[in-house]
């Protein structure tokens, strides 16, 4: 059996079988994934490789969309289905702000570590994920954090006592946070595939609303309908590249 060839445990699952790292029942693995935003999530991704190096007997298991591979091995794109098992049988998830992630980590069992795209270094559009994430933060649906320190700690509580990053699988999909999740949706225009709501009906504008749900006259902004995307990019290149090798 070569160095690079998994020694699978019966329990270990999809993690098991990543790239080619050895996983048995005593291993710890920490579950990665930044969306698929085409914008680059390098900052999350730098801290994950720092925390590694600092754990070598981790497995680290890396979805990085368009950001720079990590150092320790990653996947650009890990299907649905199989990022769900990598969900359930992980001993910390660390997601990016994106509704869709998080709820899917919190299905899987799993209470999530979200480090939110901030657009000041160029992440994101604008800071929907951060007023998300504070959303999350008060109401205990998440482990936020929002510098390397933090994610360090939680990262290192959540290998210390791993029955506390788990969360009883069907009430992933709490009321606040679908009502929320559609909040968003109707501000930037998109529909968030989280829990059993309908798409959110067009709107030419709308006020800004904080994370309690009162509305802010005085910050109104117009909502980004499906024709007017000037500020995103016409495809999405990780979308693209499935295209071309299907």
């Amino acid at each position: 059996m070569s160095a690079l060839e998994p020694v699978v445990d019966a329990d270990a699952g999809m993690a098991g079988r990543f790239a080619g790292h050895p996983v048995r029942r005593s291993t710890a693995v920490v579950v990665v994934s930044v969306g698929t935003d085409h914008h680059r999530f390098d900052r999350l991704i730098g801290w994950i490789d720092e925390w590694r190096d600092l754990h070598p007997d981790v497995v680290t298991v890396v979805q990085s969309g368009t950001s720079a591979p990590s150092r320790h091995g990653s996947r650009d794109l890990i299907p649905h289905a199989e990022l769900l098992e990598l969900f359930r049988g992980a001993t910390a998830v660390v997601s990016h702000g994106g509704p869709s992630t998080v709820m899917d980590a919190r299905m899987s069992g799993r209470l999530p570590i979200v480090v939110a795209r901030n657009p000041a270094y160029h992440e994101h559009i604008d800071e929907h994920q951060m007023r998300f994430a504070d959303h999350l933060d008060r109401h205990g649906v998440a482990v936020v954090v929002d510098d390397r320190d933090a994610l360090f700690a939680a990262l290192d509580r959540a290998l210390a006592d791993p029955d506390s990053f788990t969360v009883t699988a069907d009430h992933g999909n709490t009321a606040g946070v679908l009502s929320f999740a559609r909040a968003v949706d109707r501000l930037i225009g998109t529909c968030t595939p989280i829990g059993p709501i309908a798409p959110a009906a067009p709107v030419v504008a709308a006020p800004a609303a904080d994370v309690s749900g009162r509305s802010d006259p005085a910050d109104e902004r117009p909502v980004i309908s499906a024709g007017d995307r000037r500020k995103r990019p016409a495809t999405n290149p990780l979308v693209e590249r499935r295209k071309s090798t299907s």
